[in-house]
């Protein structure tokens, strides 16, 4: 046999070439697919995490025959007994009335002079209704001794592991309510007398335009789900959690499957370069996701413009554009601070839905219904949807 014959023959350096190319072509084809089918996973993931949430509320539901209150408010009574004095006895120094759309910590922040006067917001109402009765009796025994004058649980209850880890709650809720979908971080919302407060993504809905709209002082065909509860008083400090006072089925005379319960916010987790013994990793300005706090962007939204619509968020949590903490004006997340409180012209706050699904966000409805909706949605349409009792007839496009 001869040599010619024994010869081994080898790949030529074209044929590598094209050997690479290939794999570097089926590689690229696969790798979407790959990040595709784990999104679909995440999203699965949080479309359960948030229906948990919404059947939660359907459990307080059948237990006190509503749902849970937005929140709880008596600032339009601040000065009448007995929600102008102390445990105590002595006068509220610096009280003064000021519109139920407001909602800031205890010390008012600067938008009021003083704000002691809020009950549990709607996340504090779920605890129990999670199998966790610890959590809830942490609330309890806190509105009964540290908040008990002051009245701001998102302000003295603000537990965290590193500040007054015995009344931590925010640990554990704050994994209920994060989407996989969506980064998760240790940067703190603080601001307006606020501090501490971690950041979520689960939102309730508070209607179809503006964080006045959730108060007697809005308009009543753009309520939502979820609202302001005005008609507690102070003391006892039982009343606070407005057990019983929230939206009723009978409320919402659109029909349970066409009024959207709750949703999805993304939060900003930019530092703005302040940091605390208690916030070490950072903190801004902006409340989107802040999940103990109403404040419209907290645990809040409303369906005045289409999920993730670019640019359209305003509300009194938000950065100055100069922050270092705040979005560029060309980012689709950019918000508008307003601190308009004017009882006539005040409160035109509003956040949209957002996810990084892609295309849209996860919705829950009063039916206990879980839908996807598309950043196309009509504007009109998600506006009617995302109300009570406006009176439309209305079908969502998922």
């Amino acid at each position: 046999m001869s040599s010619l014959c024994r010869k081994r023959r080898a790949f030529t350096l074209v044929e590598l070439l094209v050997v690479i190319a290939i794999i570097g072509v089926l590689v690229g084809l696969l790798l979407p697919a790959v990040q595709a089918a784990r999104e679909a996973a995440r999203r699965m993931d949080c479309s359960n995490r948030v229906r948990q949430l919404t059947m939660a509320c359907h459990n307080i539901e059948s237990a006190s025959k509503s749902f849970p209150p937005g929140y709880v408010t008596f600032s339009e009574r601040y000065t009448t007994a007995p929600n102008n004095t102390y445990s105590n006895g002595s006068a509220a120094s610096g009280a003064a009335n000021f519109p139920a759309f407001v909602v800031t910590g205890s010390q008012g922040g600067g938008m009021v002079p003083r704000a002691e006067v809020y009950g549990p917001s709607w996340v504090m109402h779920v605890y129990a209704y999670m199998e966790q009765a610890t959590l809830s009796q942490r609330i309890d025994i806190g509105v009964a001794a540290n908040d008990i004058d002051e009245a701001c649980p998102w302000d003295n209850l603000d537990g965290t592991p590193l500040r007054r880890p015995e009344i931590d709650t925010q640990t554990f809720i704050r994994s209920a309510m994060s989407c996989p979908s969506s980064p998760q971080s240790e940067i703190h919302y603080n601001d307006l007398s606020l501090e501490n407060l971690h950041k979520a993504n689960y939102v309730a809905c508070f209607g179809g335009q503006f964080m006045r709209d959730a108060t007697a002082r809005g308009l009543t065909n753009k309520r939502g789900a979820f609202g302001a509860v005005e008609s507690v008083n102070k003391y006892p400090y039982g009343g606070r959690f407005a057990v019983g006072k929230g939206r009723r089925f009978r409320d919402i005379t659109d029909g349970s499957s066409n009024a959207v319960m709750m949703s999805e916010v993304v939060p900003n987790i930019k530092v703005d370069g302040r940091t605390s013994s208690t916030a070490p990793v950072g903190m801004n300005r902006d409340v989107r996701g802040a999940l103990l706090t109403p404040m419209m962007g907290g645990n809040s939204f409303t369906g005045f413009f289409p999920p993730n619509s670019p640019g359209t968020d305003v509300m009194n949590g938000c950065p100055v554009a100069t922050d270092p903490g705040a979005y560029p004006s060309t980012d689709p997340a950019f918000c508008t601070q307003d601190r308009n409180i004017d009882p006539i012209t005040g409160g035109q706050w509003q956040v949209a839905a957002r996810s990084l699904h892609g295309g849209g966000v996860n919705a829950t409805y009063a039916d206990g219904s879980m839908r996807f909706i598309s950043n196309n949605i009509d504007r009109t349409t998600w506006q009617a949807l995302c109300t009570v009792s406006g009176g439309e007839v209305v079908q969502a496009q998922d």
